[in-house]
């Protein structure tokens, strides 16, 4: 049976081996999962809102515990990971708000003139089982986003977290029991990728949810058959700065949005494009605020960036960025690497063919690059693959409008940059950047299905 090391990306310390889930145990799991279903009848919303609640104070209680195993296991800095648990917390809240808040509805069968004198009673019902799978960048916030929703709509659940972050994927776990969801509703599962890919062939699982990459998505939809499918996936996301905007607030946002969590967030900005007339200014406030950052030890409160979850992740990296160097790129900064510790690099004259402005940067990396008219940047923009989120800087709010209209992202957001995210909005991609939508009452809805009974 395969295993799993884990190694703190900054101390390089051996943490933790995780042995991979048999295909043989996957199965009493999922046998095991499917007597919830029962049980998440007899609970129902009431019960479940009081085991939630219960679950906020565990977690209240246990951020110093959480925020520093988020920060071992894949290098966060300790802040970083404190406002991490503090998002969780407000996911759970939302959560508790938007399952009691989503209603049914009647629907008068004769207002097209129809004389059946019908009513439609619309509710809402669970999918069944639902197959979670989580990556390392927010252990807790993101698995939160999908096992609070998923048990508040009456789902039962099976939890695939990424395996550097097994250990607070685990404590989660426990603490969701201990807050009194049944173990019978909720697994924690580690198969390797090939049991993964034929548990989601199962017909006994009917739906998988997933945040990660595009190939983990296009890899699951070869096995998965005819089953709902809600992903959330990468981004190429644009920061956009008009020739009017606030250069310090700008600036300070790009480095902090790009540079946070090491760059390894899907919605954060990775094209930065600038308007010519404040390129020059923008550039030296950027390098700037990025020589102020404090970088190193994750573990201490003042540090502002950590390293990439891995040695090899950060090595890997740092070779496109040589190659994009060799073709003509200009690095601004000394390119620095310490084992799993990248220090923020900025590039402009970035070749067009270069995979460092085609494909997901999950790293600290910015590129620069000036412009004239946002029409060709609107143009450059859509014609990406992906399509998460996007930020503009600008007084004038019809750019900004024209932006929200012409733009292909899930979102605009305006004086700020793409990588703002409030827990309770709805979080969607389009193309290659996901299916279907994230944000607590999206995805209870999501992982629901309607059912109409016609009196």
């Amino acid at each position: 049976m395969s295993s799993y090391d884990i190694v703190s990306p900054y101390s390089n310390e051996h943490l933790y081996t995780v042995t991979f889930t048999s295909y043989e145990q996957i199965l009493q799991q999922l046998s095991t999962i499917e007597s919830g279903l029962s049980t998440q009848q007899e609970l129902g919303i009431a019960k479940r809102t009081k085991i939630l609640k219960n679950l906020h104070a565990i977690l209240q209680d246990n951020l110093d515990v959480f925020a520093s195993l988020i920060t071992t296991e894949m290098g966060k800095p300790i802040s970083e990971s404190y406002q991490e648990m503090k998002r969780a917390l407000i996911t759970l809240e939302s959560t508790i708000v938007d399952s009691q808040a989503i209603r049914g509805e009647a629907i008068d069968g004769s207002i097209y003139g129809l004389n059946n004198n019908k009513i439609g009673v619309v509710n809402y019902f669970p999918l069944g089982t639902i197959l979670c799978i989580t990556p390392f960048n927010f252990p807790i916030n993101l698995a939160l986003h999908k096992l609070a929703p998923g048990f508040a709509a009456g789902n039962c659940l099976l939890f695939k977290p990424a395996p550097q972050t097994y250990l607070s994927a685990k404590k989660l776990v426990d603490c969701c029991y201990e807050a009194g969801i049944p173990q019978n509703c909720l697994q924690l599962i580690m198969p390797d990728i090939p049991n993964l890919q034929r548990l989601a062939s199962l017909s006994e699982i009917h739906c998988i949810s997933l945040t990660g990459s595009v190939n983990a998505a296009k890899s699951l939809s070869k096995h998965m058959g005819l089953k709902k499918f809600l992903c959330e996936l990468g981004g190429n996301d644009p920061l956009i700065v008009m020739s009017d905007a606030n250069l310090k607030l700008a600036a300070k946002t790009a480095v902090s949005q790009r540079f946070g969590t090491a760059g390894q967030r899907c919605n954060a900005p990775k094209q930065f494009y600038i308007h010519h007339e404040v390129y020059e200014n923008f550039k030296r406030l950027v390098i700037h605020y990025t020589k102020s950052l404090n970088i190193g030890d994750p573990s201490l409160d003042n540090t502002d960036m950590g390293p990439l979850y891995s040695t090899e992740a950060a090595m890997k990296l740092k070779e496109q960025v040589t190659d994009a160097i060799s073709k003509g790129a200009i690095s601004i900064l000394d390119i620095k690497q310490d084992g799993a510790l990248l220090y923020p690099i900025i590039l402009e004259s970035v070749p067009k063919s270069s995979s460092l402005l085609t494909d997901e940067i999950f790293g600290p990396v910015m590129i620069l690059q000036s412009f004239e008219s946002i029409e060709a940047v609107i143009n450059s923009v859509n014609r990406s693959s992906f399509g998460l989120q996007a930020g503009i800087f600008t007084q004038d709010v019809n750019v900004a409008k024209q932006l929200y209209q012409q733009l292909q992202v899930g979102a605009v957001n305006f004086n700020d940059g793409p990588g703002f995210r409030a827990d309770h909005f709805p979080f969607s991609g389009v193309k290659d950047s996901g299916i279907g939508s994230e944000g607590t009452r999206y995805t209870i809805e999501s992982m629901s299905h309607r059912k109409v009974f016609v009196i």
